[in-house]
């Protein structure tokens, strides 16, 4: 799975269907909600996230899938909103089931919007596989979506076969021999959950021109041992209304006798006593004045020329850089990899930033 950093928003269902005038009321609590309908004859899957008279969300088309972002305000009983990535225009007057108004494209062209109010059923015809983890709005982006399997090929001794989603191409691969079933069916259970989760990230970054704004693909090929299974996404993206582009790494690795997908804390631990709940203010505290300074001191043991202090923008003996680094599992070692800030993105996951395994041990 990748993951843009989009404004992707949680949806739960209202109590009473008369929400969206309350909603509009100064002072009232962030409400979302999503709605099914058409613009013109094309039929639509909008959300909408009101809080007091600020008002966004999201909007695709069906087949076609793509996210196209709404921004604006509720006023004097409507909601007036407009898209950067299209230019499009959007008013909407609440009724007891939903929406009622009027789209205005770009080109001054007017169409008329009706939407409902729609809860967890309406996403009934979505892929079973794709319900875990994604919220109704991106269920229903799925809907019309499908894995399909490729060739089975053997790596590391390990049966594995690819899965590609064809609208978006992205694929990820499951694991037909080499572990216990138990094990395979969880490792194989978190991998769909992670392509659909790259799948519907994929969707939600439409660019500029109207086209796909991301990229992503497996890094390399998967590490497959006797006890674990690693691999990375690299993603880059560069969606409509966000300030700049962007690129990143994410690896997930999983102990291959149990099937659970492990954290960076659980392979590389420093420090006395227990590793703080992941999240918490006393990780985070941990994170950046205990874990980086330490994996600093290492990376110094193993890559002393890489982590000689340098004058230019990629210094890597800064502890700040290596807080919350991507890892994977590889043959040599445990990969980390440097994030650094945007202005130096060029700088982060050197190739060389490898700890090998034998420094587990100490």
């Amino acid at each position: 799975m990748f993951r843009i950093a989009l404004a992707i928003l949680a949806f739960t269902a209202p109590s009473v269907i008369f929400w969206p005038c309350n909603a509009m009321a100064k002072g009232a609590e962030p409400t979302s909600h999503v709605y099914e309908g058409a613009v013109g004859a094309a039929p639509v899957v909008v959300t909408l996230d009101i809080s007091g008279n600020s008002v966004s969300g999201n909007y695709f088309y069906s087949g076609k899938w793509f996210d196209i972002d709404l921004q604006g305000e509720a006023k004097k009983g409507a909601l007036q909103l407009k898209s950067n990535a299209t230019g499009d225009k959007l008013t909407l007057k609440p009724t007891a089931s939903g929406y009622v108004g009027a789209l205005t494209t770009a080109k001054r062209k007017t169409l008329v919007v009706e939407l409902r109010a729609i809860g967890p059923e309406a996403a009934s015809n979505v892929p079973a596989d794709a319900a875990d983890g994604l919220n109704l709005y991106e269920k229903m982006r799925a809907s019309g979506l499908t894995l399909k399997p490729q060739k089975a090929e053997t790596i590391a001794g390990k049966s594995v076969r690819w899965y590609v989603e064809p609208v978006s191409g992205l694929r990820l691969f499951r694991i037909e021999s080499g572990y216990a079933a138990p094990a395979m069916e969880t490792m194989n259970k978190a991998l769909t959950r992670v392509q659909w989760r790259n799948i519907s990230d994929y969707f939600g970054c439409l660019s500029s021109e109207g086209g796909p704004g991301a990229e992503s693909s497996v890094d390399g090929s998967p590490y497959f041992s006797d006890a674990y299974v690693s691999f990375a996404l690299n993603t880059s993206w560069d969606c409509a209304g966000a300030a700049h582009p962007d690129s990143g790494s994410e690896g997930h690795s999983f102990d291959a006798r149990t099937g659970k997908e492990l954290w960076l804390d659980d392979v590389l631990k420093f420090g006395k006593g227990a590793t703080p709940q992941k999240d918490s203010d006393a990780w985070l505290e941990y994170r950046s004045k205990t874990f980086a300074p330490a994996l600093v001191a290492l990376l110094k043991r193993f890559h002393p020329k890489e982590m000689a202090p340098h004058d230019d923008d990629c210094d890597y003996s800064e502890a700040d850089v290596w807080s919350f680094p991507a890892w994977r599992l590889t043959v040599r070692g445990v990969y980390v990899g440097a994030s650094f800030p945007r202005v130096a993105r060029n700088c982060d996951n050197p190739e060389w930033s490898i700890i090998p395994y034998s420094a587990l041990n100490e």
